[in-house]
């Protein structure tokens, strides 16, 4: 079984799931996804333990494809970074210039990929489901576990951290069929029970996964057993709790406070392994690229994607002495796209975060989980809290002077979205920190004359279209 099993995870076939087990180590901060070489995969009723890796990592490799995507669109939208691709002028014209529709397909990629993956997790299981004796009652909890996270994530990059037009949560059987879309507060609502189900799930699931996670991080600090695995949901619940306080989803009350104090007390009862002073800010869950046969490179660095640049306002707009300058690059000579006058930005910057052809990108890090829960301190009157957490980060990852205060929610707010800007940039937050707490309009308008303000990746025109006449129609593109 073990070298079927081998054989099966090195031999590149028509699956193509080419990504890896989950989080092993690369170095002391960084707990990243190891690669594993595609596979065809055997019949699940022939072969269990097989089979089950393959559908395992394969969603690993579909949350991963989409990754340098969404960090770049999220990116451009949020005037954070440019991907002046010379053969696609919808990288400076379609965002920047024309309307906020998609008629030509633009976020067709991120948001068929989510999909995607939803697809192979309704797949996986029910695969779990139909077991029978093949899997132990813990393992099938641990499996359902980590099902359920990824779940619970994917719906979150895709349908609440794209936009906000809500989405659907439903994967039908049959998948020529149309699930309704929901508002977006359904949608958040839908994510926290997805990712309190799968811990659920995770703490019955006894010590190890029915299939490979892989390797060690930090010591024992790694996330490939159920228990450590259960650090990962925790944080994706945190962040999802923040956001929809944010938004005043109305679960979360009229000032948010429900779910900022649900989101605290994830964050202070996580344990050692994440939001620790004694990790690097940058200590987190990663996905791993590799020049393996088979496997990707990372979307982002420079040698793989020579058009990924920086908006110029991120480096002037730097407060004296910032350390996360270094993050920045200075290029031989200013780049642009090649288009008519008034619709390209010029910029002297890149991106020295993933200067290697393997560098790892990150999914959530030491630093956000600190930001979070600043914010979720001070909007449930803990001032004194959040400003020692947003001043670690600030003094630890900035090497600035503290904060010595807040003089208003609005001055909190706009010292957080510094902190969260600098400290997690090129992650795809920036947008969406400004979108969520209403300040699009605070974003750089460039070409005034040209330009407007997108505040959302819109849902692909060709999603709409199969829905016209029927009783799940989209939402408005706006």
């Amino acid at each position: 079984m073990q070298n079927s099993l081998r054989r099966a995870l090195t031999f590149s076939g028509v699956l193509a799931v080419g990504m890896g087990t989950f989080l092993a180590a690369c170095n002391s901060d960084k707990l990243l996804i190891p690669n594993e070489n595609s596979a065809t995969p055997p019949t699940i009723t022939g072969d269990l333990t097989t089979g089950l890796q393959l559908l395992a990592t394969g969603i690993l490799l579909r949350d991963r494809a989409g990754l340098g995507g969404f960090i770049s669109d999220l990116g451009l939208l949020g005037r954070e970074s440019f991907n002046y691709f010379p053969t696609d002028g919808r990288t400076t014209q379609h965002y920047l210039n024309q309307n906020p529709l998609d008629p030509s397909g633009f976020a067709q990629g991120g948001f068929a990929n989510r999909y995607a993956s939803l697809r192979n997790i309704f797949n996986f299981k029910n695969v779990i489901a139909g077991a029978g004796a093949g899997l132990s009652a813990a393992q099938k909890e641990a499996a359902l576990g980590y099902a359920e996270t990824f779940e619970g994530l994917e719906l979150l990059f895709e349908v609440l951290q794209y936009h906000d037009q809500g989405g659907v949560t439903e994967i039908l059987a049959d998948p020529t069929k149309k699930a309704p879309f929901v508002s977006r507060d359904s949608v958040y609502n839908f994510i926290v029970a997805k990712l309190e189900s799968g811990n659920t799930h995770l703490a019955a699931g006894g010590t190890d996964f029915p299939f490979t996670l892989g390797g060690l991080a930090n010591g024992a600090n790694d996330f490939s057993t159920v228990a450590t695995f259960k650090q990962f949901n925790r944080a994706i619940t945190a962040r999802t709790q923040v956001y929809r306080a944010s938004l005043r989803n109305p679960a979360c009350g009229a000032t948010g406070t429900t779910c900022y104090t649900a989101a605290a007390t994830i964050l202070n009862t996580m344990g050692l392994t994440f939001i620790s002073a004694a990790k690097p800010m940058s200590y987190g869950v990663y996905h791993k690229y590799s020049t393996d046969p088979g496997d990707a490179l990372t979307p982002l660095a420079p040698g793989n994607n020579p058009f990924f640049f920086a908006h110029p306002g991120l480096v002037t707009g730097a407060q004296s002495g910032d350390l996360r300058l270094s993050k920045f690059r200075t290029l031989p000579a200013a780049r642009g796209a090649s288009c008519s006058p008034g619709c390209s930005i010029f910029t002297n910057y890149g991106f020295s975060l993933y200067p290697g052809l393997t560098d790892p990108l990150p999914v959530i890090t030491n630093a956000e989980l600190f930001l979070l829960r600043a914010e979720a301190e001070y909007f449930t009157g803990a001032t004194a809290l959040a400003l020692a957490d947003l001043n670690f980060v600030r003094t630890t990852d900035g090497g600035l002077a503290p904060y010595l205060s807040f003089t208003s929610d609005s001055d909190f707010i706009h010292k957080l979205l510094y902190e969260r800007t600098y400290s997690l940039l090129a992650q795809g937050h920036r947008l969406v920190d400004y979108r969520r707490f209403g300040l699009i309009l605070e974003l750089p308008l460039d070409i005034p004359a040209t330009q407007f303000r997108q505040k959302q990746q819109p849902i692909p025109q060709g999603e709409c279209q199969t829905r016209i006449g029927t009783a799940t129609p989209c939402p408005v593109n706006s």
